[in-house]
């Protein structure tokens, strides 16, 4: 590991938090996930963030190289679910094709393990996603990582175990850690979203007893005194 890994790691960072913040003005907020043209839509972002993270890797060897596609796409599964992740997953596939190098099936591999792990958790799971834990996430971290390093099989045979000795440890530990922290700012921006609404459902309501009652107010200013 150099500090281009380093680079490249805190570049793929700042394009989810991006994305994270478009989930949460956009997706959450306007309720987007009720209608199949938003979910396309979203799929086709996905698949582009997805083209990002590749474009800015931690490279480590000429036509090997990692990002954190497979944190965003099982995250993504997991909160967003079918045609999204679904088109996600080909249009990131069909880009690494694209790219070919060595590393291009076991890029492609990472890529459908990653986003099928995060929509089979998000289907089976038996606690609903936004009620998960931080243990919940570390697990599916490890899983999809435990999985990416088994794809190194599909490396050419004299690149295959210096690859696996390089990069297991920080996959086994970073990337998982990556998808905690993802998750639950996913998770902070949905239970803060449903805070507001709520609070804005109460405000509205009040309003609309006073009216219908005919009730006076008054505010009472408690420090001074004032009313």
């Amino acid at each position: 590991m150099d500090i281009q890994f380093f680079l490249g790691l805190v570049h793929n960072i700042a394009v989810m938090l991006l994305f994270a913040w478009g989930y949460d003005r956009l997706w959450v907020r306007f309720q987007l996930h009720t209608s199949v043209l938003a979910r396309v839509l979203a799929g086709l972002i996905i698949g582009g963030i997805c083209i990002i993270l590749m474009n800015v890797p931690s490279v480590v060897y000429g036509g090997v190289f990692f990002d954190m596609r497979s944190v965003f796409l099982s995250t993504i599964g997991l909160f967003i679910g079918g045609i999204p992740t679904l088109l996600g997953m080909i249009v990131a596939s069909v880009y690494r094709l694209h790219m070919g190098g060595d590393g291009v099936y076991m890029g492609i591999a990472s890529v459908l393990s990653s986003g099928t792990i995060g929509l089979l958790c998000r289907y089976f799971s038996k606690i609903p996603v936004f009620q998960l834990k931080w243990y919940h996430f570390l697990q599916l971290g490890i899983v999809v990582h435990v999985i990416m390093c088994i794809w190194v099989i599909f490396l050419p045979e004299h690149t295959r175990m210096d690859m696996f000795a390089s990069l297991s440890v920080p996959i086994l530990t970073i990337y998982p850690i990556a998808n905690v922290l993802l998750a639950y700012l996913f998770v902070t921006l949905y239970k803060t979203y449903n805070i507001t609404s709520r609070l804005k459902e109460e405000q509205t309501r009040l309003a609309g007893i006073i009216e219908a009652t005919n009730v006076g107010t008054y505010e009472w200013n408690v420090q001074t005194g004032i009313v």
